[in-house]
Protein backbone atom coordinates (compact mmCIF):
# COMPACT_ATOMS: atom_id res chain seq x y z
CA UNK A 1 0.00 0.00 0.00
CA UNK A 2 0.72 3.57 -0.34
CA UNK A 3 2.10 5.24 2.81
CA UNK A 4 1.56 9.15 3.33
CA UNK A 5 4.14 10.69 5.79
CA UNK A 6 2.94 13.92 6.90
CA UNK A 7 0.72 15.56 9.28
CA UNK A 8 -2.01 18.02 9.19
CA UNK A 9 -3.18 20.60 11.45
CA UNK A 10 -7.01 22.23 10.57
CA UNK A 11 -7.68 25.87 12.51
CA UNK A 12 -11.19 27.96 12.61
CA UNK A 13 -10.59 30.89 13.16
CA UNK A 14 -13.03 34.07 13.41
CA UNK A 15 -11.93 37.41 12.74
CA UNK A 16 -13.92 40.39 13.92
CA UNK A 17 -14.55 41.66 10.63
CA UNK A 18 -14.37 40.23 6.86
CA UNK A 19 -11.72 43.12 6.30
CA UNK A 20 -9.78 41.33 8.73
CA UNK A 21 -10.14 38.24 7.31
CA UNK A 22 -8.90 39.29 3.57
CA UNK A 23 -6.37 41.37 5.03
CA UNK A 24 -4.68 37.96 6.88
CA UNK A 25 -5.11 36.23 3.52
CA UNK A 26 -3.68 38.69 1.95
CA UNK A 27 -0.87 38.41 3.95
CA UNK A 28 -0.77 34.54 4.09
CA UNK A 29 -1.45 34.30 0.30
CA UNK A 30 1.67 36.13 -0.36
CA UNK A 31 4.49 35.41 2.64
CA UNK A 32 3.25 31.85 4.37
CA UNK A 33 6.41 30.34 3.53
CA UNK A 34 8.27 33.02 5.43
CA UNK A 35 6.09 33.04 8.10
CA UNK A 36 5.99 29.36 8.83
CA UNK A 37 9.66 27.88 7.24
CA UNK A 38 8.53 24.09 7.47
CA UNK A 39 4.69 24.41 5.83
CA UNK A 40 4.50 22.08 3.03
CA UNK A 41 0.87 23.23 1.96
CA UNK A 42 -1.67 25.41 3.22
CA UNK A 43 -5.57 26.02 2.09
CA UNK A 44 -8.01 28.20 3.74
CA UNK A 45 -11.47 28.07 2.96
CA UNK A 46 -13.82 31.72 3.98
CA UNK A 47 -16.91 29.99 5.98
CA UNK A 48 -19.01 32.81 6.71
CA UNK A 49 -17.89 36.70 6.33
CA UNK A 50 -15.98 36.43 9.19
CA UNK A 51 -14.56 33.11 9.96
CA UNK A 52 -12.23 30.78 7.89
CA UNK A 53 -11.02 27.39 8.36
CA UNK A 54 -7.26 26.60 7.05
CA UNK A 55 -5.72 23.12 6.51
CA UNK A 56 -1.96 23.09 6.88
CA UNK A 57 0.53 20.31 6.17
CA UNK A 58 3.99 19.81 7.43
CA UNK A 59 6.21 16.72 6.75
CA UNK A 60 5.28 15.47 10.52
CA UNK A 61 4.19 16.08 14.14
CA UNK A 62 7.57 17.67 15.60
CA UNK A 63 7.27 20.41 11.84
CA UNK A 64 3.80 20.63 13.31
CA UNK A 65 4.34 21.46 16.69
CA UNK A 66 7.11 24.00 15.97
CA UNK A 67 4.81 26.37 13.52
CA UNK A 68 2.37 26.12 16.29
CA UNK A 69 4.33 28.66 18.63
CA UNK A 70 4.57 30.65 14.80
CA UNK A 71 0.97 30.39 14.16
CA UNK A 72 0.21 31.59 17.84
CA UNK A 73 3.16 34.32 17.12
CA UNK A 74 1.27 35.51 14.15
CA UNK A 75 -1.89 35.38 15.62
CA UNK A 76 -1.15 37.62 18.33
CA UNK A 77 0.08 40.22 15.81
CA UNK A 78 -3.09 39.91 13.42
CA UNK A 79 -6.05 42.52 14.81
CA UNK A 80 -9.38 41.04 15.39
CA UNK A 81 -8.59 37.22 15.30
CA UNK A 82 -9.40 34.26 17.69
CA UNK A 83 -8.58 30.23 17.48
CA UNK A 84 -12.16 28.61 17.82
CA UNK A 85 -10.81 25.42 17.23
CA UNK A 86 -7.73 23.40 16.08
CA UNK A 87 -7.26 19.50 15.29
CA UNK A 88 -4.57 17.53 14.07
CA UNK A 89 -3.26 14.06 12.75
CA UNK A 90 -1.69 11.73 10.52
CA UNK A 91 -2.21 12.87 6.37
CA UNK A 92 -5.00 9.87 5.70
CA UNK A 93 -6.07 11.08 2.06
CA UNK A 94 -4.40 12.76 -0.51
CA UNK A 95 -4.82 13.51 -3.85
CA UNK A 96 -4.10 16.36 -6.59
CA UNK A 97 -4.92 16.26 -10.17
CA UNK A 98 -1.12 16.59 -11.28
CA UNK A 99 -1.97 19.25 -14.08
CA UNK A 100 -4.37 21.33 -11.56
CA UNK A 101 -3.53 24.99 -11.39
CA UNK A 102 -4.90 27.20 -8.73
CA UNK A 103 -5.20 30.97 -8.95
CA UNK A 104 -5.89 33.02 -5.66
CA UNK A 105 -8.17 36.46 -6.13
Amino acid sequence: GVKILAYVRINMVEFDSEEDLKRDAEVLNSNAGNLFPELLLIAGVQTTETSSLSITVYPDKEAADRAKSLRDDHMAEVKGLSLTMSHEGDLSIFYQKPEAIFEIE
